[in-house]
């Protein structure tokens, strides 16, 4: 399984199990947005009265890897896979550098 580092921003829904916003850089440095679960996320429970910003990881699948102009390991990732999860406008693609990705 492979997981994309996030930056858990804040808390945004108490709807069970609690719902918040996620955010990561692509390679290009465009910025995106994420709603998930908490429990999905991050490891620990995560509430309103959470101190944010916290780091978190995302489940992804590995699609290609390639070397960017500037010798940068860059791989196109689908975080589809296996959770369904997209940005808040609907994105589930993206180019990330390979250290924003953690393999086990």
């Amino acid at each position: 399984m492979a997981y994309l580092s996030v930056i858990i921003t804040e808390y945004v829904d108490d709807s069970q199990p609690g719902w918040v916003r996620c955010i990561f850089l692509d390679a290009d440095g465009k910025e995106w947005a994420i709603v998930e679960k908490g429990p999905i996320v991050y490891a620990n429970t995560l509430t309103s009265e959470t101190r944010y910003p916290q780091s978190g990881q995302v489940a992804c699948q590995i699609l290609t890897e390639h070397i960017d102009s500037n010798n940068r390991r860059v791989l196109t990732i689908d975080i589809s896979f296996p959770f369904a999860m997209e940005t808040e406008d609907g994105q589930t693609k993206f180019d990330v550098f390979a250290d924003q990705v953690v393999e086990d």
